[in-house]
């Protein structure tokens, strides 16, 4: 897996959070589990307002190699809520080559 392709998967889908632009993460997810109503709810049910995280939050990325494949993983990672690291965390699948992504939400949840 490269690093810097699931980075940048990160930082669209925290850019698009930060956005409230959950019609488009769900138009863009590869399997649609989570509706836009849902990311929502989530977040809204969280509190305060989902900011994007610092350059360095993505080195705490979590990140879940799968069996049988070299481009595709489980990530998850913290959200950031009002400029600080919270215990609400995203969670997806990526698959990933050199020239794009696809991603699939497997949930917003608190750790």
């Amino acid at each position: 897996m490269d690093l810097l392709q699931i980075k940048r998967a990160l930082q669209h889908l925290m850019r698009l959070l930060a956005e409230k632009e959950y019609a488009l993460m769900y138009a863009e997810d590869a399997r649609k589990r989570i509706t836009a109503d849902e990311l929502q709810m989530a977040i809204e049910e969280y509190g305060g307002n989902v900011t994007l995280p610092p350059e360095e939050a993505y080195e705490n990325m979590y990140i879940y190699t799968h069996e049988n494949t070299e481009n595709e993983c489980t990530v998850e990672m913290y959200v950031w809520i009002n400029q600080e690291q919270s215990d609400l965390t995203l969670s997806c699948d990526l698959a990933v080559d050199e020239k794009r992504f696809q991603y699939a939400i497997n949930g917003i949840y608190v750790l």
